[in-house]
């Protein structure tokens, strides 16, 4: 897995009076399988337990995208991606740090990962 952080700020003026956009850190992390059912199993894991999670932790609209050959035919891939990719929403940069402890400390978060992330790479 490899994750990046990015700040991202709105562009735009904010006029007298108003109240500039409130800055966000995105986290992008990226997910590589060796075989689709690896995929498919980490994917179900995210999608019921690692994302539910990150709503429990206060982050909301993450985002779990994946690549396919048939939505992306000007890329001309050879098959669709193996790669997942998750994107999490942070409020600031104390959120990003904090959330390994966040989501260790949450019971059946923990429970979810151990079950999926404790298997062989190869099986």
């Amino acid at each position: 897995m490899v994750s990046v952080a990015a700040s991202m700020a709105f562009a735009g003026r904010v006029g007298a009076g108003e109240k500039a956009p409130a800055r966000q850190v995105l986290e992008l992390r990226t997910y590589a399988f060796e075989s689709e059912v690896k995929l498919e199993t980490f994917a179900q894991y995210a999608q019921s337990a690692l994302i539910p999670a990150l709503n429990r932790a206060g982050l909301s609209s993450v985002g779990l995208f994946r690549l396919f050959k048939a939505d992306n035919p000007k890329l001309e891939l050879q098959a669709d991606s193996l790669d997942l990719l998750l994107l999490i929403p942070h409020p600031d940069g104390a959120s990003v740090l904090s959330l390994p402890e966040r989501l260790a400390a949450d019971p059946e978060a923990a429970a979810a990962a151990q079950a999926v992330l404790g298997t062989s790479p190869k099986d």
